[in-house]
Order: C-alpha cells, then structure tokens, then sequence
C-alpha cells in the first residue's frame, strides 16, 4: 500500500530527521532506552521518497513524503508524523501514480548515468 503525505516546506529538515532515524545505530541509547523504543516505527527501514513539491510539479510550498508499508505502519506513520510535524496532509490518492512515476524516471535517469560511466 501507498500514501502521500505533504508537510510546509519549512518543516522538511525536521521531517528528514525523523525519517532517518535509526535508534539501533544510535551509539548515545543505551540498551535500556532501546528496549523502551522496540515498538517505534523506523522509518529508515521502509521505503519512503521525501521531495520537493516544485520538483513533483505540486505545490511548490510543501513537501511531500510518499511512504509504502501495510496498513498497520501507515496507520502508525501517521500518528507519529502527526505528533512530531507541524502541518501534515494526506493527499488525494490520484497524486500516488504521479509521485511513483517521477521516481521510476529518476531511477532510470540514475542508471542511465551509472551506466554510461562504463
């Protein structure tokens, strides 16, 4: 399953901290604040795209995450995303393809590159 969330441009470095996160390479945890953090969603171990909307060819004043899971950590990505990031949107579905496609083009654009390396 796909969602699109977007967020106001400012809050993108905050969201990008949060989606990066892993506290298993957290050396400052101890292994009791680890125990304590076992059921947090990870979003570092999913996949998640978090872009630009100008880039997408939305709204050039928001940020936008598209994240892909079951409908347990959609649910539970959006209860922490909406405790932690001030301004979060679900978007209509429609904007899944779009935001799919314009990473399957960046990918193929990656590879192409890669590829005339050699």
């Amino acid at each position: 399953m796909y969602v699109v969330y977007s967020f106001p441009l400012e809050e993108e470095e905050h969201l990008d901290k949060i989606l990066r996160y892993d506290p298993y390479t957290d050396m400052s945890l101890s292994s009791e604040e680890l125990e304590k953090r076992k059921n947090d969603i990870i979003f570092v171990r999913h996949n998640f795209y978090l872009r630009e909307g100008s880039l997408l060819g939305f709204d050039p004043n928001r940020v936008y995450l598209l994240l892909e899971g079951d409908d347990d950590f959609i649910k539970k990505a959006y209860d922490k995303l909406s405790k932690e990031v001030k301004g979060i949107r679900r978007e209509d579905d429609s904007m899944i393809n779009k935001f799919r496609e314009y990473i399957e083009k960046e990918n193929e654009n990656i590879s192409s590159g890669i590829g005339s390396m050699f």
